[in-house]
């Protein structure tokens, strides 16, 4: 590589086990930044619906307004950097070179980090466990060699003898470290990997060039695929470039465009674009982005479903699913793997025509006789229906099972997890600091027909809870008719639900009935609009907003908005920017 960077995955942990539920990965909420939920608004506190800053969950949002240009594009600064392949892009690479087998080895790569709250985060390296398993994942690979188009164009006088051997395999290594590692190779990388394939070569017994030509093309693809070059993407300019910032090299925005927006690397017309120089302004970035998102809606559909997987922490094997057996007994692994299923389904579908409104407000959901107890559904088919539920039990994502199961404890709703994630997904504000004595929740008491409801109340009744609890709890109670597992219910003990609630903390508060109601308040409301393209942000770009990217979150908020809050258009403006191809240069360390 280029330039040696030394970068650590951090893992950041959320404040607190109590109010996070276990989830370990960061949002990055405006206690960071000092951004409102509006980049940089007065955020609402929850002494009332406009309340000021200055109360529980605003964590420092600024009151004073934004001054921002209203002729140029806001402008983000993102440093000269390296991003590493996330297991999803590991995947689709491997895929494109050498074909569909090498998908599974992608998984054998230690799970991603969450270095912003999502996987495609720039502050993440490698551990020694990582460059062991890509060795593995290097020599599995290798073994469809077969497949790789550059391998299918040798023709038969490449075996004649060494000599000719030679010159197909210096053709093969330009050709397939090109597409490796996303841009042309240098002479010195080129010898060095002839030098490699010369030891391949001498691994097997001498006369017999055919196999010489494929042992030594095995090891070139070994080396190539364990490159730094090859696991990191690089946003660095071209090299020996000088200046407070520099200017991405067209492959590497190509590199930066396709990953983006469907997690993989170019493809041959994009990589032309970048070879030919027409990849450098935001209509010739724009119009490639439009194609890509055509011709590979498959792609962007799993970009898409991964986002919002990591975005609302949805996860049937987190600890949250550890369901108490005798409580929860429908918590098979069957009745979790469908789950999941069905959340993949959603979420692919949804991406077909990806509004923010939709994935709020959809009835439509995927069921099959393994998840159908979810939903108080009795079938008999193992394959996923779509299946229109009832409109006033379910509205999006919101009210998934996987997801709501996800904000549970494993005995019993949570309330205080459901409303924290309110706040922290769809507000942008971080819950005030759990105090350092906090009185132990009140036992299950079955036989007086306590609800889940009114032993939170009695919890948090306590004065110094109050405070922080209003500033979530209200969002938290309006999910109280979706149990543990995230089926429906009108009683519980014998007593019916109090699904009554609130959305606070925002310009849009309001009382609501339940979740659905809330769910279709949530899809309207301009802070929570302005959440999500912060959110988005982070995972599309990999970086976490900061005070200077308050005026180009306000307009991209205005952007996604004026598109119908589509979240293609959304991402695509995110990566074809006026300033998408600009850096501020690294500082060399001393």
């Amino acid at each position: 590589m280029r330039q040696t960077l030394g970068a650590i995955a951090l893992l950041l942990l959320s404040c607190t086990a109590n109010i996070s539920g276990g989830d370990a990965r960061t949002d990055g909420g405006p206690g960071a930044t000092g951004l409102g939920p509006t980049g940089g608004g007065a955020a609402n506190g929850p002494g009332g619906p406009n309340g000021g800053g200055s109360g529980p969950g605003s964590a420092g949002a600024s009151s004073s307004p934004l001054d921002c240009p209203s002729s140029a594009t806001p402008k983000a600064d993102i440093s000269a950097r390296i991003r590493r392949l996330t297991r999803l892009e590991l995947e689709n690479t491997l895929a494109d070179l050498l074909g569909d087998k090498t998908r599974a080895l992608a998984q054998g790569i230690e799970a991603d980090t969450f270095a912003i709250g999502y996987s495609t985060g720039d502050e993440r390296g490698v551990s020694s466990n990582y460059v062991d398993a890509l060795k593995g994942v290097a020599e599995s690979a290798s073994a469809q060699l077969a497949t790789a188009p550059e391998q299918k164009a040798l023709v038969a006088s490449c075996n004649v003898d060494a000599k000719s051997a030679a010159a197909c395999a210096s053709t093969f290594i330009k050709a397939f470290g090109a597409r490796a590692l996303r841009r042309p190779l240098s002479q010195a990388e080129l010898d060095g990997l002839t030098t490699v394939y010369q030891a391949g070569t001498a691994s097997v017994a001498a006369g017999d060039p055919s196999a010489a030509l494929d042992a030594g093309l095995t090891y070139a693809v070994r080396a190539l695929l364990q490159s730094s070059d090859f696991i990191f993407r690089t946003e660095l300019g071209a090299p020996g470039a000088t200046g407070a910032s520099v200017t991405l090299t067209a492959y590497e925005a190509a590199a930066a465009l396709s990953y983006a927006l469907i997690a993989s690397p170019p493809d041959a017309a994009l990589t032309e674009q970048a070879s030919s120089g027409a990849l450098m302004t935001p209509d010739q970035l724009s119009a490639e982005g439009h194609r890509l998102l055509q011709a590979y809606p498959d792609r962007f559909a799993r970009q898409a479903e991964r986002f919002v997987r990591e975005w609302l922490t949805i996860d049937v094997t987190s600890p949250a699913w550890a369901k108490d057996g005798k409580l929860y007994p429908e918590a098979s692994p069957a009745f979790k793997g469908a789950l999941d299923k069905e959340t993949e389904l959603f979420l692919r579908d949804w991406a077909q025509n990806p509004s923010l409104k939709t994935l709020l407000t959809s009835s439509k959901s995927f069921v099959s006789k393994d998840n159908a107890p979810a939903y108080g559904l009795t079938l008999t088919a193992a394959d996923f229906m779509p299946t229109q539920l009832d409109a006033a039990q379910r509205s999006g994502v919101l009210t998934l099972p996987s997801y709501l199961g996800s904000r549970a404890h494993t005995d019993s709703s949570s309330p205080v997890l459901r409303g924290v994630a309110v706040m922290k997904k769809f507000l942008c504000l971080e819950p005030p600091p759990v105090p350092a004595m906090v009185p132990p929740l009140p036992p299950a008491d079955t036989s007086g027909a306590k609800t889940t409801r009114e032993r939170f109340a009695m919890h948090t009744q306590i004065a110094f809870c109050q405070a922080c609890h209003q500033s979530f709890d209200p969002m938290g109670n309006s999910f109280e008719h979706y149990d543990a597992i995230g089926r429906y219910r009108v009683q519980e003990n014998g007593e019916p639900i109090d699904s009554s609630g609130a959305l606070v903390g925002s310009s849009s508060a309001a009382p609501v009935a339940d979740a659905v109601a809330l769910s279709t308040l949530l899809a309207t409301a301009p802070d929570v609009h302005a959440c999500f393209v912060r959110q988005t942000y982070r995972f599309t770009v990999g970086r976490k907003e900061s005070d200077a990217d308050a005026c180009a979150m306000s307009g991209l908020t205005k952007l996604f908005d004026d598109k119908q809050l589509d979240v293609r258009e959304l991402m695509l403006a995110l990566v074809t920017a006026p300033d998408a191809l600009s850096r501020i240069a690294m500082t060399p360390d001393p």
